[in-house]
């Protein structure tokens, strides 16, 4: 049976105005050297955020690794895709692509952001009025492997 490591815990507060009076969950401390390991939940975070608010694509892109598999909703709504997956660093890209030129002036707003065992979820204002939580997964390299969206 695998040990779980413990993790730190610190107050965000005076750190961060977005994410007042939260905690959040920084790298594992005490972790045995060579273990994969979570990037910093806020960091990450703010950092996904300020991507999509930039519109660059490529920032954006810059989170996913090349065989990521994204799953949400919106996919089957706007692709018609009954699994609402997509599988690859270029599909997702085509995908994001189009959103963008579709919603413009596509402005998140960051809530929270909380770590598990081996993945981030991200809840955040998104478009529309929508309120979203993203939960990731991620490879050895820090990148996003797979994405699964949730809305209200």
């Amino acid at each position: 049976m695998a040990m779980n490591h413990i993790t730190a815990i610190e107050k965000t507060e005076s750190e961060n105005p977005i994410l007042p009076e939260s905690a959040t969950l920084k790298r594992s401390v005490g972790a045995k050297e060579g273990m994969d390991m979570l990037p910093d939940s806020k960091q990450f975070a703010l950092e996904w955020i300020e991507s999509w608010n930039s519109h660059d694509l490529d920032r954006i892109m810059s989170h996913y690794a090349d065989d990521v598999e994204v799953t949400t909703p919106m996919i089957k709504i706007a692709m018609g895709i009954d699994s609402g997956t997509l599988r690859g660093k270029a599909s997702a890209r085509q995908y994001w692509q189009a959103a963008l030129e579709k919603v413009p002036d596509l402005h998140f707003v960051l809530v929270e952001c909380t770590q598990s065992v081996d993945s981030i979820a991200i809840y955040y204002k998104s478009v529309m009025g929508k309120m979203a939580i993203e939960v990731m997964f991620f490879d050895p390299n820090d990148k996003v492997s797979r994405v699964i969206a949730h809305y209200n």
